[in-house]
């Protein structure tokens, strides 16, 4: 598996269903890319953060959203050819 830090804020595009309580993630731009997430992210909370783990392709993406800066941040890319 192919990790890369990445560390920057990007733009992402959400939906507030009802009765769940945190965004549920759709697409995120990324370097002039939209990448689209088709399943739902897996997600952890932290005191100060959701921690969103989403599939597109073969990559694994993790982010975090800081709710108190609404800001998403793109922490990490996983690369492999073993995702489904």
């Amino acid at each position: 598996m192919n990790a890369m830090w990445i560390d920057q804020t990007v733009d992402a595009t959400v939906e507030f269903p009802s009765g769940l309580l945190f965004p549920r993630l759709r697409a995120i731009r990324f370097r002039d890319e939209e990448i689209p997430f088709p399943q739902p992210a897996r997600v952890d909370a932290t005191p100060s953060a959701l921690v969103y783990r989403a599939y597109a392709g073969a990559s694994e993406y993790t982010l975090r959203f800081e709710p108190a800066r609404q800001r998403w941040i793109l922490e990490l890319v996983q690369r492999s050819s073993t995702l489904l």
